[in-house]
């Protein structure tokens, strides 16, 4: 892939749909945010800003960084049943405990996270409005 290089140095790169699918891939891959934003010219810092402020990004995100685990731990398995009991394989395992622990604390950006009570006001609303429409009284 030949990555997009800004057309003055006073230019920044940008998150363009195909740069946030290519580092999503890398992410999936890898399991590493830093590198995966390395690879497709852009900052890790700037990784998380996107997921902050583009919920579907965040969700997408939480994809593929799910997924590079699901196959960290696929390897590890396949090490593990070949007798390799090493110390990166032990280390691998540490981080991987480590991701499953965060997940379970990491907050969620404002978009993602919805109060219950709102959703269910939200959804009646719709409701009501469709009710009226067909005739009802709400």
């Amino acid at each position: 892939m030949a990555r997009a290089i800004p057309k003055t140095a006073d230019e920044p790169a940008r998150w363009t749909l195909q740069r946030q699918a290519d580092f999503l891939a890398h992410l999936a891959a890898s399991c590493n945010v830093r590198a995966s934003a390395a690879k497709v010219g852009m900052s890790e810092q700037s990784v998380y800003k996107l997921r902050m402020r583009s919920a579907p990004f965040c969700e997408a995100f939480d994809v593929a960084r799910d997924e590079g685990y699901v196959r960290l731990e696929m390897m590890l398995l396949e090490r593990a049943a070949e007798g390799d009991g090493d110390a990166s394989v032990k280390l691998m395992l540490t981080l991987m405990a480590q991701h499953r622990a965060r997940k379970k604390e990491e907050p969620r950006p404002a978009e993602i996270q919805r109060d219950l009570a709102e959703e269910r006001r939200m959804i009646e609303a719709k409701l009501s409005e469709m009710n009226k429409r067909m005739g009802g009284d709400g």
